[in-house]
């Protein structure tokens, strides 16, 4: 993902994958989201579900419960 805006090669990979995926009646998980060009280029792509540091630093189960129910109406306009 780091070099998915920079380069057409990288980008041409993961359109693949999520191709591919998608072909084989699957969902995208992409990992490594760290800025909102990078997540929104993935939500063109037509890539599912994102993680990444754009969202939040690595947290606990009981962390993440908090983190949604204080974000999620954020989330949702993504």
């Amino acid at each position: 993902i780091r070099d998915l805006l920079k380069s057409k090669k990288d980008k041409n990979i993961v359109v693949s994958i999520i191709q591919l995926a998608h072909n084989l009646g699957m969902k995208v998980v992409a990992e490594g989201g760290e800025t909102i060009e990078q997540v929104m280029a993935l939500k063109e792509l037509k890539c599912e579900y994102l993680q990444g540091h754009y969202f939040s630093k690595a947290i606990s189960g009981s962390e993440f419960i908090e983190f949604m129910k204080q974000n999620n109406n954020i989330l949702n306009q993504l």
